[in-house]
């Protein structure tokens, strides 16, 4: 679309918005046209015409061309006056035609063709682009331009707008892992992710992806600093036993930096190996555990053990485990569960007066065919509490679940049984006859895949 040319001769009479406003006084002899920067040629009528004009005109003849009188070898002169009676006379765009409304005084028409008019073509700004658009649509085709500049959020580099999917594979755009470990990385950073993101395992048994694991640690830090605490427990009494079974052998321990002794021959362990030997467990249990005799539990249970604490697995529904076949008569026992449950509702961790019957081994804590008068820390939410025979024994602030430490005391010589969950006392017995005359510890477990880790039993010498 070509622009309106820039005018050499005066200005069509038909563009002004009054043509009676326009004098004859006003009309170039030559162009015909309101004179555009009148001059007066000096010769004895002082007639008037355009400068562009009267500059063609003279290149031909030095004449002036209304009377053919001989001009005067000076320039002609401006005619200030005429000029300014001219430039008040009101006039239309000369894009008029392509739909530009604009009127106002001829002085003013310079600075809206050059600069206001929507109508006037320019180029696109944008290098490399040839288009040209109307002034009011330029906005538009700068949104849309496809040599547009624009800077990548990820890389803060340049690049066009054709260039579209660049924001999708650019280096530093964030990307999933792929191992839905829940991690965003660049993609030129994925291949160093991908070494580091690989399963590990947390403290307390959730295996998966590092990144999954450590946010998991973050969301339950408070439980996790707990488990964290046991260990250090186990590590810290393994420890002492090791320098005091060195210490029986005769070999003294070396300081930091001193050549390690040559031991002669394996240190067997002192401590004991029967998780159903309660009374002669140190704390924490280091050694392997022995399977209980089918007597003291249902036939749905596993006991096994990592080295470091003993591990009660469910492998059917509904069935109890004694802890200990020797009843507790005096003193005290505490014990320490890292409990796995896989539905609530269903858990108990207490004790019981005297050694069930196999067919007793089958119910729970709140059932009345536990002739025992059992007493029980129950897991649920809506009804926690110390149960004993379907009946609450005693309230509890909270119940358990799973990653919680749930630490049992039984003290027969004060006759109390009192629980912590995360070393936050929750619920107690005290001054009962019953427990004063002895009792067993013992879990529930009422449903396939629960976990019970045994990590530390403490007693009163």
């Amino acid at each position: 679309m070509a622009d309106v040319p820039a005018l050499e001769e005066g200005y069509p009479t038909d563009r002004f918005v009054d043509p009676s406003s326009v004098y004859p006084e006003f009309i170039c002899p030559i162009c015909q046209c309101v004179m555009r920067s009148p001059v007066n040629v000096l010769c004895e009528a002082s007639h008037k015409m355009c400068e562009n004009c009267c500059t063609a005109w003279f290149r031909k003849s030095r004449t002036c061309p209304s009377c053919r009188e001989a001009a005067p070898p000076q320039a002609p002169r401006r005619d200030i006056s005429l000029a300014n009676m001219i430039s008040r006379l009101t006039i239309a765009c000369f894009r008029k035609d392509l739909g530009c409304q604009w009127t106002g005084k001829l002085e003013m028409l310079a600075k809206h063709e050059d600069s206001e008019c929507g109508f006037r073509l320019l180029n696109c700004p944008n290098q490399g682009c040839p288009e040209r658009a109307l002034a009011k649509c330029l906005p538009s085709h700068l949104e849309s331009c496809p040599f547009k500049p624009l800077v990548c959020q990820f890389c803060k580099q340049s690049y066009l707008q054709r260039d579209k999917n660049h924001p999708e594979q650019c280096p530093k755009s964030p990307i999933p892992c792929p191992r839905k470990c829940g991690t965003m990385v660049s993609r030129d950073s994925l291949p160093g992710h991908l070494l580091v993101c690989v399963d590990v395992t947390c403290i307390c048994g959730e295996k998966g992806p590092r990144g999954l694991v450590e946010r998991h640690l973050t969301e339950d830090l408070l439980n996790h600093f707990f488990m964290l605490a046991q260990r250090l427990a186990v590590a810290e009494h393994d420890l002492a036993a090791c320098k005091q079974a060195l210490a029986q052998k005769g070999i003294a321990i070396p300081s930091v930096g001193a050549p390690v002794p040559v031991i002669p021959a394996p240190i067997a362990p002192t401590v004991a190996t029967s998780l159903f030997n309660l009374p002669s467990l140190p704390m924490p249990l280091l050694a392997p555990v022995a399977a209980a005799a089918p007597t003291y539990k249902s036939d749905g249970i596993a006991v096994s053990t990592d080295g470091t604490t003993a591990i009660v697995k469910g492998v059917s529904t509904r069935h109890n485990v004694l802890l200990s076949e020797t009843k507790i008569t005096r003193g005290w026992v505490e014990i320490t569960i890292l409990v796995h449950i896989p539905q609530p509702a269903s858990y108990y961790v207490g004790c019981v007066p005297e050694i069930p019957t196999p067919a007793e081994m089958t119910t729970g804590f709140r059932l009345a065919a536990v002739p025992k008068n059992g007493w029980g820390l129950h897991d649920y939410e809506q009804s926690v509490g110390i149960y004993s025979r379907n009946e609450l024994a005693a309230p509890s602030k909270s119940g358990f679940k799973t990653g919680n430490y749930v630490r049992m005391r039984i003290d027969v010589d004060a006759g109390d049984l009192i629980f912590w969950v995360n070393d936050a006392q929750c619920a107690e017995i005290r001054r009962n006859p019953q427990i004063s005359a002895g009792c067993y510890p013992m879990c529930v477990m009422f449903n396939e895949g629960a976990e019970w880790k045994l990590v530390a039993v403490t007693k009163s010498n």
